[in-house]
């Protein structure tokens, strides 16, 4: 069957709002007008065609973790996004050539396929070639919510704003039932002064578009002004992504919201997206689907993106220990929700838990985006804003997303789950930054960093009061750092000139006292900024 060329724009998600349009009836009609409209983006040198009624024959492929992820993954880097098409791009066209595949999309940065099955035998063909990981069906996802009044100032966000931190430089996206806030000139508060997506520029819209024509909900809005602000400084690239359920709730479109990511992967380094907020997912069973994807997720990892998911709201149906996938998934970072409108904060009844959960964020009665909503949804924006504000400027930005979601669970405020006895952490934004000293001195010096307390030092000494160090990370290649394990003392960093020097705080104020001591022959001077200092 020849393969007719299509080419999709080279910035969808910059692209001009299409005209919204009703949703056809029926879950299965549904599925096959939402495919009909996302190939009107184009595809990405492969056949892209979906027939009227064929949603049942339509099926994910997931390849291997492309050699370029994972490779980028244990070095601690980003991949390159030309890379990884590059790599994927041969794979992909030899499955398809072999088996005669029909393409429904490709998501050319990302391990994935869409095709549509001749015939149900024509799976057990895919699965057994080589490089394949598994072959399943699109699932109907829900948005995650119930109804909602939450700051983000309880996880820190304005002092760790106060302190410099607010996410400016980074941007998040956000897939999720459309904004409600009306046509671009009329944008929520919450978003900045916006007169239009992206204008003026301290708008925190970057940009807004519409990949479903599910029409207007207030769960897409709330969702994405929560993540604004959390993060005061961050833009945020919005995806609607919504189609209306065959039950008349809401759904999310699985295909564009792989094409949204797959837009991010490629232009992360230009918008240095740092996030993924998915504040949907599908209904949880026994047998989990929580593999599913798992190439996609990882690549989109090895890029600088934390994929943040809802871990849903199905506990008062009796499924406390079951959570909805994608926030199952080992290289998504899930979130259950917090009550938090009391002293006493603890876990919302209708959060979903298990082991495998990573984070608990506000979750009941969020004032956001114009509305106030209730579940996981809105508890996952927050985390999602949290990783922005941790990862701007001078911040975590060149930590591996292991460390940096590792310092945040370390930082993090823990609650105990009474009904399951698990405890899991609430970010805490402030206490999770990281302390830094900018050290001007005119001569080349030695410096030594000490955890127990030195007496008798006197105007050289320094002391870093807050809390114990656990690393020193360099800010400055010409900066030289040895032995600087917390339990390794002393450990030295030799510099000239204007120098930054990171220390990662661990535990909560604790009482260990660090000194950094400069020789008095060194004629420097030491300016010391970030709380706890002396």
């Amino acid at each position: 069957m020849g393969r007719a060329a299509v080419s999709l724009p080279a910035d969808p998600l910059h692209a001009t709002r299409p005209a919204r349009r009703s949703a056809a009836p029926g879950c299965r009609a549904l599925l096959s007008t939402a495919i009909a409209f996302a190939l009107g983006l184009g595809g990405n040198g492969l056949r892209a065609q979906a027939d009227s009624g064929a949603a049942d024959a339509l099926r994910y492929i997931d390849l291997s973790l492309p050699d370029t992820a994972r490779q980028a993954l244990q070095r601690g880097q980003r991949a390159n996004p030309a890379a990884l098409r590059a790599e994927l791009r041969p794979r992909k066209q030899q499955l398809i050539a072999a088996l005669d595949l029909k393409v429904v999309r490709d998501f050319d940065h990302l391990p994935l396929l869409l095709v549509e099955l001749a015939e149900p035998e024509q799976e057990r063909a895919i699965l057994a070639r080589p490089g394949v990981e598994r072959v399943w069906p699109i699932p109907q996802l829900r948005a995650q919510s119930l109804t909602a009044t939450q700051s983000a100032n309880q996880m820190q966000a304005g002092q760790a704003e106060a302190a410099g931190f607010n996410g400016a430089g980074t941007s998040v996206l956000v897939t999720d039932t459309a904004l409600s806030s009306g046509p671009p000139a009329v944008i929520h508060s919450d978003f900045g002064p916006c007169t239009a997506v992206g204008v003026p520029a301290s708008c925190q819209l970057r940009s807004w578009q519409t990949l479903q024509p599910g029409g207007s909900d207030s769960h897409g809005s709330n969702v994405s002004a929560i993540v604004a602000r959390t993060a005061r400084g961050a833009g945020i690239h919005f995806a609607d992504i919504g189609i209306a359920c065959a039950d008349g709730d809401r759904c999310v479109d699985s295909v564009s919201a792989f094409t949204a990511l797959n837009w991010a992967v490629q232009n992360q380094a230009q918008y240095n997206i740092v996030a993924h907020n998915m504040s949907w997912g599908s209904v949880p069973t026994e047998q989990q689907p929580c593999s599913r994807a798992s190439g996609v997720f990882q690549t989109a990892k090895s890029a600088g993106i934390v994929q943040v998911a809802a871990a849903g709201n199905d506990s008062g149906f009796g499924n406390v220990a079951i959570m909805r996938w994608p926030s199952c998934n080992p290289y998504v970072v899930g979130v259950g929700s917090l009550d938090t409108e009391t002293a006493t904060w603890t876990v919302s009844s209708f959060s979903n838990s298990e082991s495998v959960l990573s984070f608990l964020a506000p979750g009941r009665n969020i004032d956001a985006g114009g509305y106030i909503k209730t579940g996981t949804s809105m508890a996952s924006p927050h985390v999602a804003g949290a990783v922005a504000v941790l990862r701007a400027g001078n911040a975590w930005s060149g930590i591996s997303i292991d460390a940096l979601i590792s310092q945040m669970r370390t930082q993090g405020r823990w609650i105990v789950d009474s009904r399951t006895g698990q405890s899991f952490p609430m970010p805490m934004m402030y206490d999770a930054r990281p302390i830094r000293l900018t050290v001007d001195n005119r001569f080349a010096a030695a410096y030594s960093l000490s955890p127990p307390p030195m007496q008798g030092c006197g105007s050289d000494c320094y002391h870093y009061a807050r809390n114990a160090v656990a690393g020193i990370g360099v800010s400055d290649p010409a900066l030289s750092v040895l032995n600087c394990d917390a339990g390794m003392a002393p450990c030295t960093a030799s510099m000239y000139g204007n120098r930054v020097i990171t220390l990662m705080p661990t535990g909560v104020l604790a009482a260990v006292i660090t000194t950094l001591q400069a020789p008095a022959s060194a004629g420097a001077g030491i300016d010391l900024f970030g709380d706890g200092f002396e």
